[in-house]
């Protein structure tokens, strides 16, 4: 029969060579025709082993002949997480690709693709076959929606722990959820929620907690310390969000009345703005250094910022900025200085201090944000100067910032040893190791002299050279002292993606006299 011979039949489909003579893209939808042969469908740019291009609006149609079905397998995908993907509509269904996925096949009459990419990241793309069957045998189908685990609910709290789980829990949860639960205790009582466990998608995929102690709690990635949150009145509600692409076993909790209010004081931060920060404004540089903050900063800014400053300085003097720390997300949301002749682009994560001076009396901050990600976004500081002169003024405390990690030679004499930006906020997702050496046959005395993180999540450990656990630290802890076993001692910080607090400053020296009983592991 005709119709078993190989055939794929393309309906207006142009591709664009550009000058290097191998990155193509696509416009105008392509009719494919399914046979009983396996024929590849590739992104574009893949058949020549590139990236695909930025910006792409790629539709394929895919259809069988009468009585027969399509297969269509998606071998391999690889793109960017937050903003493209390949959408699959077969029947009445719709679910869209990204980040990592491999062998997932669809059976229909028809497939419809639509591949879709942004304006930054390029990553590699897709491989997918299809051919003919007679079968839905194989086919992807949507998770089945779970009753023990609700998208949401309205409840009253007790005296008796009840479970809240995700949906699906502890299998993952689906795409595109957007779930309230919805707690209410007695007059005078409050809610207590437990959160036992979470893991989800980092980015993308969050519980947020709203009329709680301080206003709201938000957690992405991993949570694996149990971690309270009471409300502020009788009511509390939770939020869990979802995006169209990985998911995770999700979180396990619990919630119950209780009579006791959570009346620690907020946790502050040392670093300014007290009042929210405007996106845009003009400044004005002078002798005296000043600090300057992306909107938000003091917790995380918003999506799809446009922000413009401009920044003078008097006639015939110069602009110049030191930025002090940087945490955006990478591909997508970036800080802008410029002036005349001059662009410089701050994004990622950072925290070397970066000095830049203007070759006029101006410059002009941009910033940018897209609808993905966010995190806490830059602060830096500004200042007039001439003749290309850093000015001498000091401009934060320590001139030196505290390394992510390092090795120190013990002496007789205290050391100092603090987190990353102490006193101001340590930074997100970071893990810091310092590792201590005394002379041999010697001890090491670790004074702590201050001590401040989020307690369920920002944790530091303290070993010896065997890896036996010494101590492990976390929330606000009072002065002490440790000591070690050895003439070796290691710590590990480990922060998550929210709630940065000031951080811990330590003081080290060799240890003389007597040493004091050694308290036990895990005791603080």
């Amino acid at each position: 029969m005709n119709w078993l011979s190989s055939t794929l039949i393309f309906v207006g489909l142009v591709y664009y060579q550009l000058a290097d003579g191998q990155t193509y893209t696509c416009s105008r939808p392509s009719r494919l025709i399914a046979t009983n042969q396996t024929q590849l469908l590739k992104s574009p740019g893949r058949s020549s082993n590139i990236n695909y291009p930025n910006n792409l609006r790629c539709i394929w149609n895919i259809t069988a002949p009468p009585g027969m079905l399509v297969r269509f397998t998606v071998q391999t995908l690889r793109t960017e997480r937050c903003c493209d993907y390949l959408q699959v509509r077969w029947d009445n269904s719709v679910v869209r690709l990204r980040d990592r996925r491999s062998n997932i096949t669809f059976v229909s009459n028809a497939i419809n693709l639509f591949f879709r990419t942004d304006g930054s990241v390029r990553l590699w793309g897709f491989v997918a076959n299809y051919i003919i069957v007679n079968s839905t045998v194989g086919s992807y189908t949507t998770p089945p929606t779970t009753t023990v685990a609700p998208c949401g609910f309205s409840a009253n709290a007790t005296n008796f722990s009840r479970p809240l789980n995700s949906p699906g829990y502890p299998r993952s949860y689906g795409n595109y959820l957007n779930c309230n639960w919805y707690l209410t205790a007695r007059p005078g009582y409050f809610v207590q929620f437990i959160l036992v466990r979470l893991t989800t998608e980092r980015c993308c995929d969050r519980l947020r907690v709203y009329g709680s102690f301080p206003y709201m709690r938000q957690f992405a990635g991993y949570v694996t310390r149990s971690t309270t949150v009471v409300s502020v009145n009788n009511t509390m509600r939770l939020y869990f969000r979802s995006d169209g692409s990985v998911t995770r076993s999700g979180f396990r909790g619990y919630f119950r009345e209780t009579s006791v209010a959570m009346t620690t004081p907020a946790p502050t931060t040392t670093t300014p703005p007290t009042t929210p920060v405007p996106c845009g404004g003009n400044l004005t540089a002078t002798n005296v250094s000043q600090d300057f903050y992306t909107p938000g900063w003091s917790s995380r800014y918003r999506n799809n910022l446009r922000c413009y400053w401009y920044i003078y300085a008097r006639p015939g003097w110069q602009v110049h900025i030191q930025v002090v720390s940087v945490d955006t997300e990478s591909c997508c949301d970036r800080l802008r200085i410029t002036a005349p002749g001059q662009t410089y682009t701050i994004n990622g994560r950072s925290s070397v201090i970066r000095n830049y001076i203007s070759p006029a009396n101006r410059f002009t901050l941009y910033f940018r944000t897209d609808s993905s990600v966010t995190r806490r976004g830059i602060y830096l500081r500004y200042q007039e100067t001439r003749n290309n002169q850093i000015p001498t003024t000091p401009t934060i405390p320590p001139t030196t910032p505290e390394p992510c990690g390092t090795n120190y030679e013990v002496l007789s004499s205290e050391q100092p040893l603090r987190s990353p930006n102490y006193p101001n906020p340590y930074l997100s997702s970071r893990v810091c190791v310092w590792i201590l050496t005394a002379p041999q046959n010697s001890k090491i005395k670790l004074r702590l002299s201050s001590f401040s993180t989020e307690n369920c999540c920002d944790i530091l450990d303290i070993t010896n050279v065997l890896n036996r656990r010494v101590v492990e630290l976390g929330g606000n802890l009072s002065s002490t002292v440790y000591y070690s076993s050895t003439n070796m001692m290691t710590l590990t910080f480990r922060t998550d993606d929210n709630n940065n607090m000031q951080g811990f400053e330590f003081f080290f020296s060799i240890a003389t006299g007597p040493i004091p009983t050694q308290r036990p592991a895990g005791q603080t």
